[in-house]
């Protein structure tokens, strides 16, 4: 059993269904980007506080995306510049459960998340259905988006004792546009989901203790600065940086 696998036993389970009372579908996500052997510690400090999603005992789960955007890169571009009231529009798999959902991340003036979502039928790369959904929370018609990149990971879910937050931790972060791709070993993606005002002092002290410190990042706009060379991605570089300095990239 690796590092990883044995500190998550620590964690008292919860159920997929007592999660879903901490949806955070309006929120504010802070992130950051560290390794395996650093995120172990962390969660040894952090134990007592928090629950682990788990579902048949598992409590690491594969999700695989599929994120659309215009042929100008238009979305992708909104979040270089860091444009307020941006969007993300993705189709995204719950390898578990087996749950296909239509998603749109949207990011507001006042630095808040608010995701929307359909549950779909598939995820066949075509907005089937999803005309009005996308008619009512974002700003771009189905005729205008293509599948430009898509991503997978492995996934743990940990939720605060007052059920007032949530953490993720991917990890095997893999990004794929048509036949070229990357992988980034040993890198972890830990986002840390909450209301406005909230703020969970133990993981915040326990990230800096061990020097993990908030950065921009986003799976789909570093998988498109990595793998297209005819885009901007000047104010990308400084994740690219870290995730070379942490580990490396490697190009499949």
């Amino acid at each position: 059993m690796c590092k990883l696998e044995s500190v998550l036993d620590k964690f008292r389970s919860i159920s997929l269904q007592d999660i879903n009372d901490v949806t955070l579908q309006n929120r504010f996500d802070t992130k950051y980007i560290t390794t395996e052997d650093k995120i172990v510690n962390v969660l040894n400090s952090v134990w007592e506080h928090f629950f682990i999603l788990t579902i048949d005992n598992n409590r690491i789960f594969s999700y695989r995306s599929t994120y659309f955007d215009t042929d100008r890169y238009s979305m992708y571009y909104a979040h270089h510049r860091g444009m307020l009231n941006r969007q993300k529009i993705r189709c995204r798999r719950y390898e578990t459960t087996g749950d296909i959902f239509l998603e749109v991340k949207r990011k507001t003036n006042k630095g808040n998340t608010i995701k929307s979502r359909l549950k779909i039928d598939t995820d066949n790369r075509v907005l089937i259905g999803g005309g009005a959904f996308l008619g009512k929370y974002s700003a771009y018609e189905p005729g205008e988006l293509r599948s430009v990149m898509d991503t997978g990971f492995k996934r743990i879910t940990l939720v605060s004792k007052d059920m007032k937050s949530r953490i993720t931790i991917d990890k095997d972060v893999r990004m794929l546009n048509g036949e070229s791709g990357v992988t980034l070993p040993d890198v972890v993606v830990i986002e840390f989901k909450r209301g406005r005002g909230y703020v969970n002092s133990v993981f915040s002290k326990a990230l800096r203790q061990e020097r993990i410190f908030p950065m921009r990042f986003s799976k789909y706009c570093m998988g498109v600065s990595l793998l297209k060379t005819d885009v901007k991605r000047n104010n990308f570089l400084p994740g690219i940086r870290l995730l070379n300095k942490i580990s490396y990239v490697n190009y499949v």
